[in-house]
Formats: structure tokens, sequence, C-alpha cells
């Protein structure tokens, strides 16, 4: 399970194994602090999602995979994948950004 808080503190990202897990359609759940109530969901992967990480002025989120699915990387205000790595071919433990 993963989780990951804007550097703001307003939004946090939780994902893992989820309720849709045995429809094969595990995602990340997006909250926002300030109201209390989930922003969405975005159905990543079918497998759990191990890692995630804000960008620095928090508009991107990454989130790493199980299974040979690699990385994504989400439009934190959209929830639209914008990369999805699935070359990498391996389950993917962690990652962060860089400062820039």
């Amino acid at each position: 399970y993963a989780t990951a808080i804007t550097p703001d503190g307003k939004r946090i990202a939780a994902g893992g194994w989820d309720a849709y897990y045995k429809q094969n359609e595990n995602g990340v759940y997006l909250f926002d602090t300030t109201t209390d109530g989930i922003l969405r969901r975005i159905t990543l992967s079918d497998q759990v999602i191990h890692h995630l990480a804000f960008t620095s002025d928090g508009s991107k989120l990454a989130a790493s995979l199980d299974g040979k699915n690699g990385v994504r990387i989400i439009d934190a205000q959209t929830g639209k994948v914008l990369l999805a790595d699935r070359d990498y071919a391996e389950r993917s433990r962690g990652l962060a950004f860089g400062p820039d």
C-alpha cells in the first residue's frame, strides 16, 4: 500500500489493492484535505500500487506498480495518465521526483 501528500498538505493520494482488485482495476484515490472529500479515483492497473510520490509543486503524481507494469505519471488535477513506462517489464518498488 502507498500514500503521498502534496507539499502544501492540501491533497493526499492513496493506493494499493483496493475494492476493485477482483475486477483487475486497482487505482489511486485522491483526497482533498480541506474538505475531507474524495476528488477522484484513477484506475491504473490490475496489479498493486507499491509507491506514490508528488512533484514539489503537487501538479503531478508518480505511481510504481507491481507485475511488469512499470511506472505511471499522472496529472494530479485531471487524473489523466501523462506517461506510462510499460517497457520496464518488472515490478517497481519505489520512486521519487528530483527537486527540479
